[in-house]
């Protein structure tokens, strides 16, 4: 079972929840085109909670920002997102999604 690292941030009544595959935290991920992506503690470093808490996390959420195909598969199996909207950086997956 994969752990994932959330954390929820909140700004008036926006609130963003940043979330990780767990193995991820406080790596760097490099595309071959040059970007890179910090998954840095400061960010991605919230609690870490089972799949069934990070789907109530971001049930919550106007805004996500997720990187980990754990993670991802799981936005999308939840109703999150669309594949199309998923790129790769690195190999790994990454979706933002902002509501509007």
């Amino acid at each position: 079972m994969c752990e994932f690292r959330v954390k929820v941030f909140r700004v008036g009544e926006q609130v963003l929840v940043a979330a990780c595959d767990g193995d991820l935290l406080g790596r760097t991920i490099r595309s071959e085109k040059g970007v890179e992506l910090h998954v840095s503690e400061q960010f991605y470093g919230g609690e870490s909670l089972s799949a069934k808490e990070t789907c109530e996390a971001m049930m919550a959420a106007t805004s996500l920002n997720l990187i980990g195909d754990a993670i991802v598969q799981l936005a999308l199996s939840s109703g999150h997102g669309h594949p199309d909207s998923v790129v790769k950086i690195g190999g790994v997956s990454h979706l933002i999604i902002i509501h509007v």
